[in-house]
């Protein structure tokens, strides 16, 4: 019991460690497609008890274990957890984002195995998702070289205590010094055959790594804030309409690339986060490849030394420009509605050239615009919302959100409602039309409030063709 304890508390140490070495990934359905379908060897493990969450065919062919995501990761690493941790450390040191340990299969065999780990998020839980490359063989290699060479030198020491004091031990040195030329290039081409091999598969880990992060559509970046030494991903240069490495990853070109009228805030917000701590998450525009501003949201996080001084930060960058130009396009709506919109029963009062203002308003948005009260009830709405669920201007008006709402249970809506007038958001969803047609629709939310009475404002996109 108290192995496995140290067991599980190893592996969080693991886990925190590489969550400050990468950022964590959203798992998605085309990332699972590519973790059940790619050859190598991938595991799912929970960080908290070392339970193997889940395992590809290669993973299951390669530990030969029946029944291996029933078995927790502890079963198969043959270090001690006090290894474990000496590992980690030592990873940590050396600037590496990969473990070796030690795994033993099915069949009893034992194999050095190189772990590269990255915490993501599927269904809800935080897991490890890791590629197991099996190097044994460089390992016994290596081994094998080292010991050559002990060899090798205790030979030449031994050569050199009998010949020491002779005439001839110029020419016996220099024999031996050719002779150890010579087993030179043969280990210099051992070694160097063995460094290809250790960056093939360095850039094999890469390569899955990118992978994985590019089905999520976010760019990765890092900035060594000591040598200014700046590394964009591909996906990052992808945003900006740049192919890989078109253009020179640095702080000066990102800055550069800075609208004028975010330079002074996102100077500042960086500056805090170095400085005092505070977190590193906002939005600007970026010029692009086709001399167009889109908007981005950036984050990230600094690593710092000992005396707590920032070395280097890394973090993401995200294209957010249609949400964006959504978002201010309904600040802008909402404040003419909230001049002009009253509750239904005070809509009646108004004069008839107010509600031909109204109208016109509603009128002109190509979004389905619509406003309800805390119970859901339809106050008011623009054509383009009752024509796109096929009702009438009447029919309309006496719609519950219940009557086209098809993802949230008709039992949370009312709570739902709540939920968005504390925190208005833009979210996915799926409306339903009076013939029972459905198609998906982005719903942008904002709160209004009229005479003292609060009512959800909302606008819905069609985005079927999206």
């Amino acid at each position: 019991m108290l192995n496995t304890i140290k067991g599980q508390i190893a592996l969080s140490f693991c886990f925190v460690f590489l969550l400050l070495i990468s950022q964590k990934i959203s798992a998605d359905t085309p990332f699972i497609d590519t973790f059940y379908d790619h050859n190598a060897v991938k595991l799912l493990i929970d960080p908290q008890t070392g339970k193997i969450f889940a395992a590809n065919e290669s993973a299951q062919n390669f530990y030969g274990y029946p029944a291996l995501t029933s078995m927790f990761i502890q079963q198969i690493n043959q270090l001690s957890p006090e290894q474990v941790a000496s590992e980690r450390l030592l990873a940590e040191q050396e600037g590496r984002s990969f473990f070796v340990f030690r795994h033993k299969l099915f069949d009893g065999s034992v194999k050095t195995v190189e772990v590269h780990s990255s915490p993501i998020v599927y269904q809800g839980k935080t897991l490890l998702f890791s590629i197991i490359k099996d190097i044994s063989k460089q390992r016994d290699m290596q081994d094998e070289l080292w010991h050559y060479q002990q060899h090798l030198e205790s030979l030449v020491e031994e050569k050199t205590k009998k010949v020491k004091g002779s005439l001839n031990i110029i020419i016996i040195l220099m024999g031996t010094a050719l002779f150890i030329s010579l087993i030179t290039i043969v280990l210099m081409k051992r070694l160097i055959a063995l460094k290809k091999s250790s960056n093939n598969q360095l850039s094999e880990s890469k390569r899955l790594y990118d992978l994985a992060v590019e089905g999520t559509g976010v760019g990765i970046w890092s900035w060594n804030i000591k040598t200014d030494e700046t590394y964009w991903s591909e996906q990052f240069f992808r945003l900006l309409g740049f192919k890989d490495n078109e253009i020179k990853p640095s702080l000066e070109e990102f800055q550069n690339r800075l609208h004028p009228d975010d330079m002074e805030r996102a100077t500042a917000r960086l500056n805090a986060h170095l400085s005092h701590y505070e977190k590193y998450d906002l939005e600007f525009r970026l010029l692009c490849a086709n001399n167009q501003y889109r908007w981005f949201r950036v984050m990230g996080r600094a690593q710092r030394d000992e005396d707590k001084n920032p070395i280097e930060m890394a973090g993401s960058i995200q294209d957010i420009h249609d949400k964006k130009l959504r978002s201010i396009e309904l600040v802008d709506t909402t404040n003419r509605l909230k001049e002009e919109v009253s509750l239904r029963t005070q809509a009646e009062k108004l004069s008839e050239t107010q509600r031909d203002r109204l109208q016109v308003i509603l009128e002109q948005a190509s979004d389905g615009i619509h406003i309800l009260n805390m119970d859901g009830d339809v106050v008011y709405c623009s054509r383009s919302f009752y024509s796109k669920l096929g009702y009438t201007s009447g029919e309309a008006l006496k719609l519950n959100v219940r009557d086209w709402e098809g993802v949230i249970p008709e039992e949370e809506l009312r709570s739902a409602i709540a939920n968005l007038v504390k925190e208005p958001t833009i979210f996915e969803t799926v409306h339903v039309k009076k013939n029972g047609d459905t198609y998906p629709a982005e719903v942008t939310t904002e709160v209004v409030s009229i005479n003292n009475q609060t009512f959800l404002y909302a606008s819905a996109r069609d985005i079927t063709k999206r």
